[in-house]
């Protein structure tokens, strides 16, 4: 009765729930109190040391680690006064080992209890591992919303991976359509610097032939297979004990594959297997890999649409104001034409022309600089960088030496994150211009600082933006300037967007503008 009430806490304490940890500890104290022994200790194999390493004891005196396997015979085990009870997964794979110590001599029935215990930490670690993958699914779903290019989206995809299957080395392969090659677009390990080199033409090898034929390979020891190539891998060949690729399918069939690779060991506890449920694990993932890169090319294609759009939109107001210039620059032209066929001295009017000619061409070539802005704003080369230190070299080659505007800096300490410099320094600046432009006194403040994402706020004293306007300035052609396209907010928001955030304006009409860009923190 006593063993029968002991195994029902035990199960009652796997119902419960609780921290992992908690409920292993108890479980072992209910494995000590069952088998009459005088410590109980919990064991669980370090995946990547491959030692199996103390995780809970109801003794303070217990050994760090357990070196040798289980094995022997219980009955032989309990005379010498310690037996241990290997836990296997269902693959039958040792995850820990059972440890308890006997009075010497003793004869405690231990043949129901302590495999019956065993099952519980079995249960147990299953539940727990089956959380922390479902934790870095969820995750990885999340994350794969918020990517804003392919690299952003295979970088998440490796670290979750790695995270999820305990692995050697993961790579992943796009179909390049201009060569027809699935081309290696990222990896860990040995693979690194020649991202972008390495391809595999269809069929070649196991990993294009995953990436063509759209069906997945797991190999136990491949290079004993024929068709091993051991072409390009990110551990020595000989060294591969376990083989895992799965194809990325799009709704237009395969597009590539993610390759996992498990090392040999010499512990002969460890098995580096690859399992049939890790492989539904990647192909999971690798499914929200397609999902994630559809998003993209329908993102990309939306954008291209939209600024094709304004390309025509653009095209057209461009050549009517370089028209405009073009005419009056004939003119000069003209009259100075005029002027070097008269006999008189005529040296003041000539001055006059030529600064006119310098004006009208001055205003072509702001007009062609915000059109190449506007095109390129999104087209990023990102590096990590102080972006305090940016925001104080641009307002140090905009903000005039001389006006009766104040600036205002609270800049708060950042770490380095990944930016373009140059056109993080174009919007920043167009920002300040854009105040200056508006006000004659007053304060102009600048703040920075970061909370999981880096805010700048720019916010003058300015007549603000009318409630109306609020919700079309930043669309091309907008603006409330004499001078200029209405181009400079809409190339500050695709240089933001093309940063992965957002631009707003948060001021109260009337009292002055307030700019608040947020972007995301990758930091170094």
């Amino acid at each position: 009765m006593e063993t029968v009430n002991g195994l029902a806490e035990a199960l009652s304490t796997i119902a419960e729930g609780g921290s992992s940890v908690g409920v292993l500890a108890r479980l072992v104290e209910i494995l000590r109190d069952l088998s009459g022994a005088r410590e109980a200790s919990l064991y669980l194999l370090n995946e990547e040391s491959g030692r199996i390493e103390l995780c809970c004891s109801t003794s303070p005196e217990a050994e760090a680690e357990v070196v040798s396997p289980p094995g022997s015979e219980k009955q032989e085990e309990v005379m010498r006064g310690v037996l241990r009870e290997p836990i296997l997964d269902r693959f039958n794979r040792v995850r820990g080992v059972l440890s308890l110590v006997f009075e010497l001599g003793a004869d405690p029935e231990v043949d129901a209890v302590v495999p019956a215990i065993a099952d519980a930490v079995r249960i147990v670690l299953e539940r727990r591992d089956s959380h922390d993958r479902e934790e870095a699914l969820i995750q990885i779903g999340s994350a794969l919303d918020l990517v804003q290019s392919e690299e952003e989206l295979i970088s998440k995809v490796i670290h979750v991976a790695e995270k999820v299957l305990r692995l050697e080395a993961c790579s992943i392969f796009l179909l390049e359509p201009s060569t027809d090659r699935f081309v290696l677009r990222g990896t860990t390990g040995a693979l690194k610097k020649r991202v972008g080199q390495l391809s595999y033409a269809r069929e070649e090898g196991f990993t294009g032939w995953v990436c063509h034929v759209g069906k997945p390979i797991m190999l136990d020891d491949p290079q004993s297979d024929p068709r091993w190539r051991g072409k390009y891998v990110e551990i020595p060949s000989p060294q591969v004990a376990s083989f895992l690729a799965v194809p990325i399918l799009s709704r237009h069939g395969s597009i590539g594959a993610i390759r996992v690779l498990r090392r040999k060991t010499g512990n002969r506890l460890l098995d580096n297997s690859f399992t049939r449920y890790e492989q539904r694990l990647l192909q999971t993932i690798a499914d929200q890999i397609a999902a994630a890169l559809e998003n993209l090319h329908n993102i990309t294609r939306i954008i291209h649409s939209e600024r094709m759009a304004a390309w025509g939109e653009l095209s057209a107001k461009s050549s009517h104001m370089i028209g405009n210039r073009v005419f009056a620059l004939k003119g000069d032209v003209n009259e100075m034409r005029h002027l070097l066929d008269q006999q008189d001295d005529s040296k003041e009017a000539l001055r006059k022309l030529q600064k006119s000619l310098q004006t009208n061409l001055s205003r072509v070539e702001e007009i062609l600089q915000d059109f190449r802005d506007f095109l390129g704003a999104t087209q990023l080369s990102v590096t990590y960088q102080d972006v305090n230190q940016i925001i104080l070299e641009t307002i140090e080659e905009v903000f005039p030496k001389r006006t009766d505007v104040k600036l205002v800096l609270d800049l708060k300490p950042l770490p380095l994150v990944r930016v373009d410099e140059k056109k993080m320094r174009r919007a920043i600046s167009e920002l300040i211009e854009n105040s200056l432009s508006h006000m004659d006194l007053g304060d102009l403040t600048i703040r920075s600082s970061v909370n999981g994402k880096l805010t700048i706020e720019i916010e003058d004293n300015g007549p603000g933006v009318a409630e109306e306007h609020k919700a079309a300035i930043f669309q091309p052609f907008f603006t409330g300037r004499a001078r200029g396209m209405g181009l400079g907010l809409s190339i500050v928001k695709g240089i933001v967007d093309a940063h992965g955030g957002t631009v707003t304006e948060e001021g109260k009409p009337g009292s002055g503008a307030k700019f608040i860009i947020v972007i995301p923190v990758r930091e170094s």
